[in-house]
């Protein structure tokens, strides 16, 4: 199941965000339809993304568990029920339980959505070891830029090795 929020994410992210509201419904679809052998099983588990009425649901209707299908509809309903990084961002790690799963994914969605402009300012001030991580994030920007799609992973798992010797979190 994680191979399947795997291949969804890193296929369908850009496109999901750039098109959020009114195209999600096809492109699950697309997406659904063309990878059925993956996905048929747990169907009826994303059938709810569909419903027109998913982005008005209470939150207590939302389930925040670490299970990647309700991970996956918690971080899109934080970014549909919101209109800003910091909304979504908030929104996700105050639903409780899997805070950190829902928080990680949601930030990766709205990341993409709202680009590093939409992170506020005091956030990336605030952070401990920012130079380091500046560091890290520019060689891994060059990394990929010079890799066919994440081909050289023990480099980026070097960097994130790296990263965790410093303590910085």
């Amino acid at each position: 199941m994680r191979a399947l929020s795997f291949k969804f994410f890193s296929q369908n992210v850009s496109k999901i965000l750039t098109e959020f509201q009114e195209d999600l419904q096809p492109l699950l679809e697309d997406y659904l339809r063309a990878n059925s052998e993956y996905w048929k099983e747990y169907q009826d588990q994303f059938r709810e993304l569909f419903d027109k009425d998913f982005y008005q649901k209470q939150r207590e209707e939302i389930m925040s568990t670490g299970y990647v299908v309700d991970s996956l509809k918690a971080s899109l309903w934080c970014l549909g029920t919101t209109e800003t990084f910091e909304g979504a961002a908030l929104k996700a790690v105050n639903l409780g339980n899997d805070t950190d799963t829902i928080g990680g994914i949601t930030g990766s969605f709205a990341g993409a959505l709202y680009k590093l402009e939409g992170i506020p300012d005091k956030w990336g001030q605030q952070l401990v070891n920012r130079e380091l991580i500046d560091e890290k994030c520019q060689k891994l920007i060059e990394c990929l830029g010079q890799l066919d799609l994440f081909m050289n992973v023990e480099y980026l798992l070097s960097l994130l090795d790296d990263l965790a010797e410093k303590n910085f979190y």
